[in-house]
């Protein structure tokens, strides 16, 4: 894999987080505080491993 090819997926996978990052701060107002733990799974940081496919479908 050349240089160019690894910073192209490193583009693609922020890319991929800032977009499921700005979707869940939304969510994370609706929250209660007990979901809003770190260590809960509904956390966004557990949720932004979530992958998406070229048409926005979830790939569970």
């Amino acid at each position: 894999m050349s240089f160019e090819q690894l910073i192209g997926c490193f583009d693609e996978l922020f890319n991929r987080a800032g977009y499921y990052f700005v979707v869940e701060m939304s969510l994370i107002e609706k929250l209660t505080p007990q979901q809003n733990s770190i260590f809960s799974p509904l956390h966004p940081l557990h949720i932004q491993k979530t992958f998406v496919d070229k048409n926005n479908k979830i790939i569970s």
